[in-house]
């Protein structure tokens, strides 16, 4: 069984989304005066609120803890923060996908959703315990995003793509794709360039998000790189609370006056940001452009070793695992496994966690190993079982489908595929049998030769229910069963 782990939804400017406001950049040499005279102590009443947390903040890492350099690491993400970037601590989560209904995700604004992705928040930023919006670096996974069906993602998605592909001048372009989706009007974009890293590129510029009319200050300037990795799997998206002198502080509303003209102003923090030496922002901007030049997106360590193999034969394993060195956990089983059709393996709980399968061991009648995964060398822990094992009972129909099925399944690219135990979807009346860590799903059986194959597809679920947005078959490297 795949464990995905529920520790954090996201804290961020994950707001509602409207369309951009581009103006084109003017010069203005009397703009730093005129903005630090607007400059209170007060804060505008319509700023672009940040989220709610739905879930408790996961335990953060302190900086002590991290290696020479600043090095962070958590799962395929990789990077090093810079010196001069002050933090407090790390904080590292995996955050879930929502669990919705077909009619939830219909009905829920665009914003509200996203998928299951990594999740870095860079604590006491700057040496701030509080700052305006939280520093952070997000990993998502290109396919999952994309079929949970928000509107504004694909288009997104594909503007990057095509912006990397052609690297056309990025200053004169009416739109630059941000994700997450946010809930106000992304009205200004400044400083942009391309930025690479290893295993991919991306774009890095000043933004603001505004939901109202007032003179642009540091309260609302924010950092932002949006990027991808060279195999498209993956979407990066960081952002950073980020100054520059030229700017207030922040502005109250009883001091603008009836006079103001949002466009001019956005034209002017434009012009003034493109022109403005790295050294006079905090953070400095090469010391972000640093971090993000630093990091690292790898596919799972045990797929990227056999990804660049030829396939000349499909490997069908029937997994046993050993008795694996870990602690033990008490619970038991109900029923035989509904991932893997054998009469050795079973669907069994340890305090309110599902595990399935869990295979029994020779000479351990009381005992199974669950939660072990082969294809990461993953090796469980020992179930303890507090019941007897139930006599097997495995369908007709189901000792049929075991002919063209297995538990896992590694695609030839890499992409590892989960059967799929519970409710799930479909199209022309085929189930979609196994989901895949690429956001993509197998329907239907696998095709049995010499090298397997599987109908790879991606199924939007709309108004009208279920829609095949993609389909392609592709070669399997190996097979559990």
């Amino acid at each position: 069984m795949i464990r995905w782990f529920s520790l954090l939804l996201l804290v961020t400017l994950s707001l509602f989304g409207v369309r951009s406001l581009s103006v084109r950049a003017a010069s203005s040499p009397s703009l730093e005066q005129t903005l630090h005279a607007l400059q209170p102590a007060a804060k505008p009443a319509d700023t672009a609120q940040k989220g709610n947390a739905y879930a408790a903040t996961p335990t953060a890492t302190p900086t002590s803890l991290l290696a020479d350099g600043q090095q962070v690491g958590y799962e395929n993400v990789r990077f090093t923060v810079p010196p001069t970037l002050t933090l407090n601590s790390i904080s590292l989560a995996i955050v879930p996908a929502p669990e919705l209904s077909t009619t939830e995700q219909i009905t829920l604004p665009a914003f509200a959703l996203a998928p299951e992705h990594i999740h870095i928040e860079l604590v006491g930023f700057t040496g701030e315990e509080a700052p305006r919006f939280p520093a952070q670096l997000n990993v998502y996974p290109v396919g999952a995003y994309e079929a949970l069906g928000a509107e504004p993602v694909k288009p997104a998605i594909n503007l990057l793509h095509s912006l990397l592909r052609d690297r056309p001048a990025l200053n004169v372009q009416e739109n630059l794709p941000y994700l997450p989706l946010v809930n106000a009007a992304q009205i200004m974009r400044a400083a942009a360039q391309y930025l690479a890293f290893d295993g991919g590129a991306g774009i890095r510029y000043l933004t603001v998000f505004r939901q109202g009319a007032y003179p642009i200050s540091n309260e609302d300037l924010l950092y932002t790189f949006q990027g991808l990795t060279d195999d498209n799997r993956y979407y990066v998206s960081a952002t950073f609370p980020i100054s520059a002198t030229i700017l207030p502080d922040t502005i109250a509303p009883r001091s603008v006056g009836q006079t103001f003209d949002p466009a001019q102003n956005i034209a002017e923090v434009t012009a003034a940001l493109n022109s403005l030496a790295p050294a006079r922002f905090t953070p400095d901007l090469h010391a972000l452009d640093d971090l993000i030049s630093s990091l690292t997106v790898a596919p799972p360590a045990s797929q990227s070793s056999t990804v660049s193999q030829p396939i000349t034969m499909t490997q069908i394993i029937t997994f046993t695992p050993p008795l694996p060195d870990a602690p033990t956990q008490d619970g038991s089983c109900w029923t035989n496994s509904l991932s893997t059709t054998r009469a050795d393996a079973w669907r069994c709980m340890a305090g309110n966690a599902i595990y399935d399968p869990c295979f029994t061991l020779p000479e351990q009648a009381n005992t199974v190993v669950c939660d072990a995964n082969p294809a990461n060398d993953q090796p469980g822990f020992p179930l303890h079982l507090t019941k007897p094992l139930p006599a097997p009972d495995i369908p007709a129909q189901a000792q049929a489908q075991a002919a063209v099925n297995g538990w896992l399944v590694l695609l030839a690219d890499g992409a590892l595929c989960n059967f799929a135990t519970g409710a799930t979807t479909g199209v022309n009346g085929e189930r979609l049998n196994y989901l895949c860590d690429d956001g993509l799903g197998l329907l239907g059986d696998l095709q049995p030769d010499t090298v397997w194959t599987a109908n790879r597809v991606q199924i939007v679920v709309g108004s009208n229910g279920p829609e095949l947005k993609s389909s392609e078959i592709v070669n399997i490297r190996k097979i559990w069963r």
